[in-house]
């Protein structure tokens, strides 16, 4: 300050300055000053946020009664005059038995041959329609714009119980069928062994061969009574989403149900597939001569039931080796173009799988080598980098962040979240928050668990190439209907 004496000058900017401790009461009261009763600090606020995060998106459910349950979601995201409308019809005949689950795929490739007049001025007017059999009954799909779908998926449901089928398109059709059937024994090696898989691993599971033999004995008569019976029980599941009103949802629904004309279908009688839970230590061989040039191993680790914990550590493993694996087996050992290996869940089981195909190597070869690279498992996790853990937990945790391009593959995943996960919108949160926590260790130890020789439950499927040295001695399964026996299925 102007006119204060100094007795020192600062070093650097030769600044002048005094500098003086006083001491006494004044000084001591500063330092231990009494505070005022009127004087504190504020009270805790009881409104602010403890939660910051942004709720997803989520259909609502307008309708759940005997005949039909509907989920509705409003499009706020896109922003188009358009809509995707699911709608699965449930019936009890469409897989009870063989001979059912092939009138059922000729029932529906009928439909979509009557229904190619118009599916093309459908296409260029914006609008895709969707037709499938599946093992629970006929899954209809209609997306484009709100406008002109629903008059689509009004034609479209119209000919599931109008169907007109004379003999020339019912052999027209049944010829086609027939020739994909037969050809399937020419496909690739590894989808053959997806189905062997699915035989081996399903109550119950019809193959190709089977079908084939079971559509030789069916003609138009046998076509036109199993579709007068077909929805004398139902159910309908469906989901809407996009630019429509929920109150034009429900009255297509309710029209489709009055054209069905169909009695409640309870619940018991929906199909549900049922999953073999193989024992503890057990490996399964499945063996198939082939008569293409290509052999084909298939091994299918179960991992445990599918809670989160489980699941998240499941996804990590499989990423985390799936590059390891297939360098090994296609770069270094050059076994085949086809090598793979990856997860699934199938009826609440967490499923490992590898996949080779080779035109060079028969198939117990392939078991050999591929045996001994995946006894090596949890070493090669203990040696794996944090980081690159770490990469692998962040690359599923994007993966899940990613949002769905379209209105259509937003009402999948809803319709997934619905009728798959029972209505557990907060499933991919749920998701992610279980990659957050799960642990390199939680994964060694999922591996040695599940991998070890005293802890796996597998099944191998070798597939031999025409050509190819058999093995010589392998206790394989020879008939899957007699394995089945005694055994233990999830549903």
């Amino acid at each position: 300050a102007k006119g204060l004496k100094t007795d020192k000058k600062e070093k650097w900017y030769g600044t002048q300055y005094s500098y003086v401790e006083e001491k006494g009461k004044f000084f001591e009261s500063l330092q231990k000053p009494s505070v005022p009763n009127s004087i504190h600090l504020p009270l805790p606020n009881p409104f602010l946020p403890k939660r910051l995060g942004i709720y997803r998106e989520r259909p609502v459910l307008i309708a759940k009664n005997r005949y039909y349950t509907l989920w509705y979601g409003q499009d706020l995201e896109f922003r188009r005059p358009k809509v995707s409308i699911m709608l699965h019809i449930l019936t009890p005949n469409a897989y009870n038995t063989l001979r059912n689950a092939v009138l059922m795929n000729l029932y529906v490739s009928i439909i979509r041959e009557k229904l190619n007049e118009f599916s093309y001025p459908a296409m260029m007017a914006g609008l895709v329609y969707n037709l499938n059999n599946t093992k629970k009954g006929v899954l209809l799909g209609v997306q484009g714009y709100s406008d002109s779908a629903m008059k689509l998926l009004s034609m479209v449901s119209k000919e599931l119980v109008s169907l007109e089928i004379d003999d020339k398109l019912f052999k027209r059709v049944k010829e086609r069928m027939s020739q994909s059937l037969e050809n399937f024994a020419f496909s690739q090696a590894y989808m053959i062994s997806r189905e062997a898989t699915r035989k081996m691993m399903l109550r119950k599971y019809y193959s190709p061969s089977e079908m084939l033999g079971q559509l030789k004995k069916l003609d138009l008569e046998d076509l036109k009574f199993f579709i007068s019976g077909l929805y004398r029980e139902a159910y309908i599941e469906g989901l809407g989403y996009g630019n429509l009103l929920a109150e034009d949802l429900k009255k297509t629904v309710r029209h489709l149900v009055k054209n069905l004309h169909y009695r409640p279908l309870p619940r018991n009688k929906v199909f549900r597939d049922e999953t073999l839970w193989l024992e503890k230590g057990k490996t399964y061989f499945y063996y198939q001569d082939l008569i293409t040039g290509n052999s084909c191993l298939r091994i299918d680790y179960q991992m445990g039931m599918a809670d989160l914990k489980t699941a998240a550590a499941t996804w990590i493993l499989d990423r985390a080796l799936r590059n390891a694996f297939y360098t090994e087996m296609r770069t270094r050992q050059m076994l085949g173009y086809i090598v793979f290996s990856g997860s699934y869940e199938r009826q609440n089981i967490m499923n490992l799988v590898f996949i080779i195909q080779s035109g060079t190597h028969p198939a117990y070869d392939l078991y050999v080598r591929a045996d001994k690279f995946i006894a090596q498992i949890p070493k090669l996790l203990e040696k794996l980098p944090d980081r690159y853990f770490e990469a692998v937990r962040r690359s599923l945790i994007q993966d899940r962040q990613k949002k769905a391009k379209t209105i259509f593959e937003k009402a999948s995943l809803f319709y997934y979240l619905a009728f798959n996960r029972k209505g557990d919108f907060d499933r991919i949160d749920k998701e992610i928050e279980a990659l957050k926590k799960v642990t390199k260790e939680d994964v060694i130890q999922l591996a040695r668990r599940g991998l070890s020789e005293s802890g796996r439950r597998r099944i191998v499927v070798l597939l031999n190439g025409k050509g190819h040295k058999k093995p010589e001695k392998l206790n394989a399964v020879k008939d899957i209907e007699k394995f089945h026996k005694g055994k233990t299925f999830v549903k």
